[in-house]
């Protein structure tokens, strides 16, 4: 079926070109603290403490602004939190001590924790649900983009870095932070076109939880009445998976860069290149899952890829061969990341529009506060027994997850009739 005007919401737009942006920024904030916590005498235990800290006293920022977002303006959280994203790289740019880069991240992940599940809630709400697969897949695929070219940048910054920890020079990582700075400043302007006002009635929306909010709209029905039957529980596995998925993450995911200077000897360059070619994979595979998802089923989509993550994940615990290594990091990124719109999708589906923000930051809060616990833990194994450990117990981690996820498979019916409804039509 040909989708015609599928991007013609301005927001869509406006959400698409934004996320572009700080995408570019966002990976070359992703990677550079780490090696300047490492350039600044920081061991891996030292990493871990700092970013899962920061992580997690950030989190409950996303609460409260997702509450005012959803109840108010999310267009004003969305600008509020974008500059405080700028303000927190700036202080990174900044960095000469360990303390710099804790307040740094403070900022910068207080900025994320407010914008995020905003962003996400104005998103869903200016696109009709027949269309979200496809809509969610093209802004992954973006994004991803844009973070590889944030990592081609590095790559020339990093031209010339040795491939041990007293060849790298502070200055170098503060100058890619100063790129990524510039960057954020045209997201903050981006942030201004975004509007709550240009989002779609509930009635062009057409998803389960809209056509429930709809014959409910004249009615006191009550939080829980607000949902359609299953949307909790559906909501509940979702919530319940991401957690066993972030505290996973967190143990091995900030160490990947690590794992690849220490065991296969790789200079930041050379790093930068692999993130590179990581993103453009994973950017493709999300797009292509999110435009199957529909035809196979989102859920036997979402735990089939992760399936093969597990298994990678075991693999690289065994410190195979490089040219293997490799391949396993991009297939497993790509299979582990690409069902995000997919997973997404379900979570909106099923979400009354006036709790989006919310739903999105309970989330956001479940999966980042075990991912900060997960890296706190992760520094110590990675430091004191090594990588491997950390590979096997996110791996069983995201066994788990996946195993959860099938619960969704008898309940995730409304998307597919609708779907078959519009077929007819």
């Amino acid at each position: 079926m040909k989708v015609v005007g599928i991007y013609s919401n301005s927001n869509i737009k406006v959400i698409l070109i934004l996320s572009f942006f700080s995408s570019i920024g966002g990976s070359i904030v992703w990677f550079t603290p780490t090696w300047l916590i490492y350039s600044l005498g920081g061991d891996n235990e030292d990493l871990g403490d700092i970013l899962g800290i920061t992580t997690i006293i950030t989190l409950f920022a996303s609460m409260i602004g997702s509450i005012i977002a959803d109840r108010f303006r999310r267009d004003i959280i969305i600008w509020i939190g974008n500059l405080l994203t700028l303000a927190g790289i700036y202080i990174l740019a900044n960095s000469y001590q360990l303390s710099d880069i804790f307040n740094g991240l403070i900022i910068t992940n207080l900025g994320f924790s407010l914008s995020w599940p905003a962003i996400s809630g104005l998103f869903a709400n200016s696109i009709p649900s027949k269309n979200r697969n496809r809509v969610f897949g093209t802004n992954f695929l973006l994004s991803n983009l844009a973070s590889a070219f944030g990592n081609i940048i590095g790559y020339y910054i990093f031209l010339d870095t040795g491939s041990n920890l007293e060849s790298i020079d502070p200055s170098l990582l503060r100058y890619s932070l100063i790129i990524a700075f510039y960057f954020q400043i045209i997201a903050v302007i981006i942030c201004f076109f975004a509007k709550d006002t240009k989002g779609i009635s509930v009635e062009e929306e057409g998803s389960a939880a809209s056509k429930h909010e709809t014959m409910s709209i004249n009615k006191n029905t009550g939080f829980v009445n607000d949902f359609t039957q299953n949307a909790i529980l559906i909501l509940s596995i979702t919530l319940l998976s991401s957690i066993f998925i972030g505290f996973g993450a967190g143990i091995s995911i900030p160490y990947f860069p690590r794992f690849f200077f220490d065991i296969y000897h790789l200079d930041l360059s050379s790093l930068n290149l692999v993130f590179a070619a990581l993103t453009i994979v994973t950017a493709v595979w999300g797009k292509f899952t999110a435009n199957i998802g529909d035809r196979f089923g989102r859920v036997q989509v979402i735990v089939a890829n992760q399936m093969v993550a597990v298994i990678l994940l075991y693999l690289l615990a065994l410190y195979p061969p490089f040219i293997l290594a490799i391949a396993a990091l991009l297939v497993r990124n790509a299979v582990m990341n690409g069902t995000g719109p997919l997973i997404n999708s379900i979570q909106m589906d099923y979400t009354p529009r006036k709790y989006r923000s919310q739903i999105n930051a309970i989330n956001n809060l479940g999966w980042s506060l075990f991912f900060g616990l997960g890296q706190i833990f992760g520094g110590k194994i990675v430091e004191r027994i090594g990588f491997w450990l950390a590979f096997v117990i996110t791996a069983t981690l995201y066994l788990i997850a996946s195993i959860i996820y099938l619960k969704i498979k008898k309940l995730d019916t409304t998307h597919i009739s609708n779907l078959s409804d519009d077929l007819k039509n």
